[in-house]
């Protein structure tokens, strides 16, 4: 098993203060396998909006040249839910995702190449709240990557049975709180999900 991660944009350390929380809780658990982080560097909107699908190439190219045919799972924060999606719909098959407050629209199509996708949201989430109403502004919203929505506010809301909501609304009171170090048990039980979901 291999066990990607993938931070937001607007990140300069990596995701050290994001989904990196996450790895000694994934390492933790006996079905991990492998843990990669993929940072693919600082990117500002313009940077999301031309360079995501190569990243997401990029991704699944090196998880073809490694690792395959070993199953593959995904962690995502903001825009890494974004590439994860594009690595998807590039052909990359996916055991489960783990979207963290996803820079996604709520009604988005998912591949059939991931079995399952678990989304953790917020109303709290502001950023992906704001995308959203950016993006039905004339001209401003040609700013706004195609992909991006208020998926990390309001959850997914399309009919796909492969997807299951968490909503935290009460407990993360940001974007990016999951992560933050008083969150410990959350992030343990939302790892613990990863692996468990399909088993059932």
């Amino acid at each position: 098993m291999i066990t990607y991660l993938l931070h937001g944009f607007n990140v300069r350390d990596g995701g050290a203060d994001t989904v990196e929380k996450l790895r000694p809780f994934l390492r933790e658990h006996p079905d991990s396998g492998i843990v990669k982080s993929w940072k693919y560097g600082w990117f500002g909107l313009v940077s999301v909006l031309f360079k995501n699908a190569t990243v997401a190439k990029k991704l699944k190219q090196a998880h073809s040249q490694h690792f395959e045919p070993q199953p593959c799972n995904a962690v995502g924060h903001s825009n890494g839910c974004a590439i994860l999606l594009r690595a998807a719909q590039q052909g990359m098959v996916f055991d489960t995702m783990l979207l963290i407050n996803p820079a996604l629209n709520v009604d988005t199509v998912f591949p059939p190449n991931i079995a399952q996708v678990i989304v953790v949201h917020t109303e709290d989430d502001v950023p992906t709240r704001v995308a959203r109403w950016f993006d039905r502004i004339p001209f401003i919203g040609l700013l706004i990557p195609n992909a991006w929505g208020a998926m990390g506010a309001y959850g997914y809301e399309g009919p796909d049975p492969r997807v299951m909501n968490i909503d935290l609304t009460g407990i993360l009171k940001g974007h990016s709180d999951l992560f933050e170090d008083n969150r410990a048990f959350y992030m343990e039980k939302v790892v613990g999900l990863l692996y468990t979901v399909n088993k059932k």
